[in-house]
């Protein structure tokens, strides 16, 4: 509809122009003055629609779109977040030959056509766990390697870099970011292929720990999916799949699914009295804030309120506010999730905005996203247009961590272009 807006407004340029030519010549030839009369009332008569075409097209753009469930769409992180608690499982490589394997379609994060990883700016993203890596003559390879006719990674790693313990560090419980060191490999939107990574040669006592996390819970994955070889070869997995990631030489994250590489260690925030945390967001459209969706943990006499602020990272004002009254939950410090109504608060595309935390009483507990690397936010529906923020004391603007995202959901209804 934008681009038929745009052809629009080009066309009445052009008629315009040819409009103006017609009377020129109108003035200047006189001998003329017959067919350019009918090329004059043409030229209108053609004017004249392509603005009512106009116009009718901005009505439609104009026209909020609704859903039926007088709520509204979701906006979350990952999908069905935050309504599939976390849970981790992990595949520990201990011995020489010992593999873990990511295998599935690759969505870019932006654009389309076929990218290239390579040395020239490549990498690699995966989560590890508890993770011994310093015994000297171990090396571990990681990279993308094509997937043969079995389902299986081929075995060939056609982009990679080569960790040598006690020079290469991997360190526990973060998500590691490794530069491609040899190869090169073109990869179009929507093509198998297999993020692996390989012990090419262990020594004792080094144990590395890849964590799988995934929105989906405990159901078995079909597609993408995880493959293991733990000392018995090359074999599917039907448990979660492995969280893995590449960046593309242009900065371009290439994922599959909701697989987004998160710290599985740092996942619950703790909001004290005086403090307010949560979601900064810029939206892309015009929209109204129905609820918020969360994960939290929230004793029985843990009121807070939820706040809305406009121009949370200058100069915060406040638009709307909920109290939460802590007697009306069911008061476990556990996180659960957690339905925030709010009414119809409006949001401006382009405009930051934050929703807010603020205990009243006594400490709640949040759930959180940890990147460690902020471009990873590129997965997520609104890519690097949020982040999580925190501010104390009720004064100044909100602090960004944009390695973060709060464990918080947005319901949007009455969408509009702008």
């Amino acid at each position: 509809m934008l681009t038929n807006v745009k052809e629009l407004k080009a066309q009445i340029r052009k008629l315009k122009r040819e409009l103006c030519c017609c009377e020129q010549n109108l003035e200047s030839c006189p001998d003329l003055l017959t067919e350019c009369e009918t090329d004059l009332t043409e030229c209108a008569g053609d004017l004249l629609a392509a603005e009512a075409a106009l116009a009718e097209c901005e009505e439609t753009i104009a026209t909020p779109l609704s859903f039926n469930n007088n709520k509204g769409t979701l906006i979350s992180p990952i999908s069905n977040f935050p309504t599939s608690t976390p849970s981790a499982t992990n595949s520990t490589l201990n011995a020489t030959g010992h593999s873990v394997t990511l295998i599935g379609k690759v969505i870019f994060s932006e654009g389309s056509g076929t990218k290239t990883i390579s040395s020239a700016g490549g990498h690699i993203y995966f989560p590890l766990g508890t993770t011994t890596f310093a015994a000297v003559g171990s090396t571990i390879r990681v990279g993308v390697q094509d997937v043969a006719a079995t389902g299986l990674e081929d075995t060939t790693f056609d982009v990679y870099a080569d960790l040598a313990a006690g020079t290469d560090l991997l360190t526990s419980n973060v998500v590691a970011k490794i530069a491609m060191e040899t190869g090169s490999k073109n990869i179009t939107n929507g093509d198998i292929v297999a993020f692996s990574m390989e012990f090419t040669n262990r020594v004792n006592p080094d144990s590395v720990v890849i964590t799988r996390r995934s929105a989906i819970g405990t159901w078995p994955a079909l597609m993408p999916y995880l493959t293991q070889d733990t000392g018995a070869g090359i074999a599917k997995v039907t448990t979660q799949p492995p969280q893995i990631a590449i960046q593309f030489d242009d900065g371009t994250i290439g994922y599959m699914s909701d697989l987004i590489p998160t710290n599985t260690s740092a996942v619950t925030l703790t909001i004290g009295v005086g403090a307010e945390s949560g979601l900064i967001f810029t939206l892309p459209i015009n929209a109204e804030l129905t609820a918020v969706f969360s994960l939290l943990g929230v004793a029985s006499n843990a009121d807070f309120n939820a706040i809305l602020y406009s121009d949370p990272l200058g100069t915060p004002i406040i638009e709307d506010t909920v109290a939460i009254d802590a007697s009306f939950t069911t008061g476990t410090t556990s996180l659960s999730t957690f339905h925030i109504d709010f009414p119809n608060s409006t949001l401006l595309k382009d405009t930051p905005y934050a929703i807010v935390l603020a205990p009243t009483v006594t400490n709640i507990t949040m759930h959180l996203l940890v990147f460690n690397h902020s471009e990873l936010r590129k997965i997520t529906p609104l890519g690097e247009n949020w982040t999580y923020g925190t501010r104390a004391g009720g004064v100044g603007p909100f602090v960004p961590t944009d390695t973060q995202l709060p464990g918080m959901a947005l319901y949007v209804d009455n969408l509009t272009a702008g």
